[in-house]
């Protein structure tokens, strides 16, 4: 099957503001009943944040990945809390079984969210 017949929607780009929340949603055409894995794609230090195996989530040991959240239907939610510059980058959903390898998501962090004090 090939990668077109399986997603129907990417997360494609987010841009948040820092200390926010961001959800990246990739839609498929069918409930993913297969493992899949969330890594944070850097040119220097690619590494595995989240990976769902047998209908459980795993959390990696990485500071973002304690932040993060993964829900997984037919619709593949994955969340930040409290986003930094740190976080800036590309986030990479693997499907292997479905052969799915590089569905992107690009999170673009400007300036900081703080609630403005009122007198």
């Amino acid at each position: 099957m090939s990668v077109f017949a399986t997603v129907l929607v990417e997360a494609g780009q987010i841009q948040a503001t820092s200390g926010s929340a961001v959800e990246f949603l990739w839609t498929f055409r069918r409930r993913i009943v297969e493992d899949i894995q969330l890594w944070f794609v850097s040119s220097k230090n690619p590494r595995l944040l989240l990976r769902r195996v047998r209908g459980h989530v795993i959390t990696t040991d990485d500071p973002t990945a304690r932040r993060a959240g993964l829900r997984v239907d037919d619709v593949v939610v994955f969340t930040l809390q409290n986003v930094s510059r740190a976080d800036m980058g590309t986030y990479m959903l693997h499907v292997p079984q479905l052969d799915i390898y590089d569905l992107p998501a690009v999170l673009f962090i400007s300036g900081t969210c703080c609630p403005c004090s009122i007198s």
